[in-house]
């Protein structure tokens, strides 16, 4: 129950990376600010790392190439195409698409690992992609709101975030999830390190904040938490745990960006309550 519980608070967190991107996609260079949050994750992950007595790694080729692409995908693809959809795409309304993710992640599972999703599985997984999109059904009655562009950015970024989630379960090297999350975070940083030297320039406080959050809690924090819990639940399980992460993205644009609570949202959060009971039945 415990593996369980880190999934759904991983997602949840990672839930709120929409609100925080959406701030930093109108208000701060993208790639400066990524290398930032990535600087911060690794700095907060290696300090948890030294206090655990916890040393790094040396990893075969095979699996460094594997986090390479994981980094890839997660890290630095998700975070792109995200704020560059949230440029046009409100936060609340990115959440249709996400909506996609428990659906694509047990297709996943089957096409990656094999395993063969029960009938209780994909009525889960199908009962949480119809929850997040019940939470934002104006969305797609009254049109969209934003660009198709925009749109279509959103969707690549659950498709990579749906990779980069499942890849912990393809990584066959015995590696602790501290140690991971780690290297996921130094490989991310490394990849935005040559595009932020273009954008450097003065940060406001509040930009400062949202880049320490991004970093301690969207990026240390969210990854120890996922990698840790995915490594002891099956993938088709875990699936519908990946719609708590457009629900939370609803709630906190409610909560921090001012837009109001519906009937459809409570709707929603409780499709994908039952998805995750239902996904945690054998």
């Amino acid at each position: 129950m415990k593996h369980h519980f880190f999934l759904a608070s991983a997602m949840l967190i990672v839930g709120s990376s929409v609100t925080a991107g959406k701030f930093i996609a109108l208000n701060t260079p993208v790639n400066l600010s990524m290398f930032l949050r990535f600087a911060v994750g690794s700095a907060a992950l290696y300090l948890f790392m030294f206090y655990r007595g916890e040393k790094p790694l040396r990893l075969p080729l095979k699996s460094v190439l594997l986090i390479g692409v994981q980094a890839l995908t997660g890290s630095v693809l998700f975070n792109v195409f995200l704020l560059k959809g949230l440029k046009t795409v409100s936060a609340v309304s990115s959440g249709i698409v996400s909506g996609f993710t428990p659906v694509m992640f047990t297709i996943l599972a089957f096409v990656l690992l094999n395993e063969k999703p029960g009938r209780l599985k994909i009525i889960a997984a199908v009962t949480a992609s119809a929850g997040v999109a019940a939470a934002n059904a104006d969305f797609s009655v009254a049109g969209m709101t934003g660009s198709a562009s925009g749109l279509l950015f959103v969707f690549a970024a659950v498709m990579c975030e749906s990779l980069f989630l499942i890849m912990r379960r393809i990584i066959k090297t015995e590696i602790s999830s501290l140690c991971l999350s780690l290297y996921l975070s130094l490989a991310g940083m490394l990849f935005f390190a040559l595009p932020a030297a273009g954008e450097i320039k003065p940060l406001s406080m509040q930009e400062l904040a949202v880049i320490a959050y991004y970093g301690i809690f969207i990026t240390a924090a969210a990854y120890l938490l996922w990698l840790e819990g995915i490594k002891h639940v099956q993938a088709s399980s875990a699936s519908a745990y990946t719609a708590v992460m457009p629900i939370s993205a609803v709630f906190t644009g409610v909560v921090f960006l001012g837009e109001p609570v519906m009937l459809r949202h409570i709707v929603g959060l409780t499709l994908v309550t039952a998805a995750i009971i239902m996904s945690g039945r054998k």
